[in-house]
């Protein structure tokens, strides 16, 4: 588990794309599970030993946090054991890299949107089936998720839960209610990380900020590090969330203050993790890249940090879709210039780890 909130420092570096890592890296060819994607690899010990490498070479480019490929998973459409591979090969790595790097690196469990499972696209509109849309409905469904992650054998070991992509109001005010009550996540470190249309609406066409100081308010009083934040979307866009997030926290937090319940813990961080360029073309299922886009890495993630701390809050930064190690390590680089990255990654090439850690 991760350590406590006072011990947790101010910029946590998260890792990047999971497929891009793979396809990019490790040989995987994830047309070959056009519904899973990611979630494609736990039913075989290939599959499994590609995800854990991916794993290692996020820890190894510098991600203090590495997700598990759980994304898309969820039960019929894998097997419980399959699925419970997921959180296992994620710890499993995540402890083998903390002791041959000499640094915490945290496992945390993906949780993507109920669209990620229905594999029709719908976690970038919102517009689920009309029995799926109600918050009870989602609520039930992420719960019956969340009974068999946690079934797996090194779930004690989860750092932190991910609830990601998350491009409906009800969707999110479910997992918010999840988050606060679930006495499995309440515990841990968590955050929700939505899904955006734009710098002000969900992909559903919620104004975002107001329903970020609902959940903000929805999210007090929990025991361990809470976040909300934004994935999968243009990094063009992230200075204005991140703007709209600070300040629903902090609004939160004065309310809280001036009610007398100061103490009860809210929103301390915002996490962002945008897309590196390019765009997802559903008819072909393939990403259509920016070639040549200069890194959000450099210029700005940054800006991101600034603001963030400049709210009192974590920063917690990383990559999603077409983003690999090369941008894990020049986040390390960009946001931990004391240290740099752990290892150098040259474009799309990584080089050995000075601990000796072995990336395949």
């Amino acid at each position: 588990m991760m350590a406590s909130c006072a011990a947790v420092p101010e910029t946590l570096i998260l890792d990047g794309g999971l497929s891009t890592e793979l396809e990019r890296h490790h040989g995987v060819d994830l047309s070959a599970h056009p519904t899973l994607w990611t979630a494609g690899l736990l039913g075989s010990a290939d599959g499994r030993a590609a995800l854990r490498a991916a794993h290692l070479a996020f820890a190894a480019a510098g991600a203090d946090i590495v997700l598990s490929g759980t994304y898309q998973a969820s039960t019929p459409r894998l097997t419980a054991a399959d699925v419970r591979a997921g959180v296992d090969v994620a710890v499993g790595a995540a402890r083998e890299a903390s002791a041959a790097l000499g640094r915490h690196v945290s496992a945390w469990l993906s949780v993507g949107p109920l669209g990620a499972t229905l594999a029709d696209g719908s976690e970038y509109s919102g517009t689920y089936p009309p029995e799926q849309r109600s918050e009870a409905a989602l609520l039930a469904f992420h719960a019956a998720r969340l009974d068999v992650f946690f079934g797996a054998p090194d779930a004690a070991e989860l750092g932190g839960v991910a609830f990601e992509t998350v491009p409906s109001a009800a969707e999110a005010r479910a997992l918010a209610r999840l988050a606060s009550t679930d006495a499995r996540v309440r515990v841990l470190p968590c955050w929700i990380s939505l899904q955006c249309a734009d710098g002000e609406r969900l992909a559903d066409g919620t104004p975002l900020v107001p329903l970020a100081t609902e959940l903000c308010a929805a999210l007090a009083g929990r025991g361990a590090l809470t976040g909300l934040g934004a994935n999968c979307m243009p990094a063009r866009d992230a200075e204005q969330i991140v703007g709209a997030l600070a300040r629903a926290a902090t609004d939160a937090a004065g309310r809280a203050q001036a009610n007398g319940s100061a103490a009860r813990r809210g929103v301390d961080s915002i996490c962002i993790y945008p897309n590196a360029g390019g765009s997802w073309d559903a008819r072909a299922r393939c990403w259509r890249c920016d070639d040549g886009a200069p890194s959000f890495a450099r210029t700005h993630a940054p800006r991101w940090r600034e603001l963030i701390r400049a709210a009192g809050l974590r920063a917690i930064i990383g990559g999603c879709c077409n983003s690999d190690r090369a941008l894990v390590a020049e986040l390390r680089a960009q946001l931990h210039p004391e240290g740099g990255a752990p290892w150098t990654a040259d474009g799309r090439t990584c080089r050995t780890s000075p601990t000796g850690l072995k990336i395949i």
